[in-house]
């Protein structure tokens, strides 16, 4: 679980920063605030994956897989 989980947070943090930089004129600058992120990041999603599990066949793919269309949804309908 834990390399499937790494490689998945290592794509929504590229998400992420895609999302930003998109958005924004912002530049990662200080990779600090990034490790912290993400270990925060990791910390919520191990916690959304084993609540949630269940309801998708115990597929932790699933769950990763409706958690990135989530968020995927949820930064389209924000409008800057």
């Amino acid at each position: 679980m834990k390399n499937k989980l790494n490689i998945f947070i290592r794509v929504m943090k590229h998400l992420i920063k895609k999302i930003l930089r998109e958005h924004t004129s912002w530049q990662p600058s200080d990779d600090d605030k990034w490790n912290k992120l993400e270990k925060d990041l990791r910390y919520v999603v191990e916690r959304l994956i084993e609540r949630h599990k269940d309801s998708w066949g115990g597929d932790q793919y699933e769950v990763m897989g409706a958690i990135e269309q989530v968020l995927e949804g949820m930064f389209a309908k924000v409008e800057r």
